[in-house]
């Protein structure tokens, strides 16, 4: 009866999104070797399982030595245009996140919600479309103290906030 019990909350969990589905690093576009230099790190990586299509990644750094502790950067651009989506994970030294524009001027979201991520919970989420600019971020989500490279962030130019939301939503635990 236990057994049965205990199979019946586990379903519902999983039924109702707390399930977080581990993605390997291939669904992210990146490449064995990528994927080899984040479990290197040692520590869990979230990576975005929707990708726009025509993305590929363009930068690609993990360090497990960085002076703040491990951390992972990747871009990913679209060929012929200025679009970019990059995913960051640092243990420290992360700053805030604005939306800057060409000629300097900072300007305020257009957008500003919490979103809902399996396996991570709400996260501020924040974009600015405006005539031809579109941006958007997560602000820095705190996996908590237990975590070596304990912030995240998903940012992206040239993308709308819809398709950021999308994004975000997205994100999951490598493998």
């Amino acid at each position: 009866m236990r057994r049965l019990f205990a199979l019946s909350i586990c379903l519902v969990i999983a039924t109702l999104g707390f399930a977080q589905k581990a993605i390997d690093g291939h669904a992210a576009k990146l490449s064995t070797g990528q994927i080899a230099k984040l479990h290197k790190l040692k520590q869990p990586c979230y990576l975005p399982a929707y990708i726009p299509a025509g993305f590929v990644v363009t930068n690609f750094a993990a360090d497990a030595k960085d002076e703040e502790g491990p951390s992972f950067d990747i871009t990913y651009s679209k060929a012929h245009t200025k679009q970019s989506l990059t995913v960051q994970m640092a243990s420290g030294g992360i700053g805030d996140i604005f939306f800057d524009e060409e000629n300097g001027a900072v300007e305020k979201p257009t957008i500003s919600q919490e979103v809902a991520i399996p396996g991570l919970g709400k996260c501020d989420f924040e974009a600015y479309d405006k005539g031809k600019n579109h941006q958007f971020h997560t602000q820095w989500i705190d996996l908590g103290e237990k975590h070596k490279m304990r912030f995240l962030a998903v940012i992206g130019f040239g993308i709308s906030g819809a398709e950021g939301i999308r994004i975000a939503k997205s994100l999951r635990l490598l493998k």
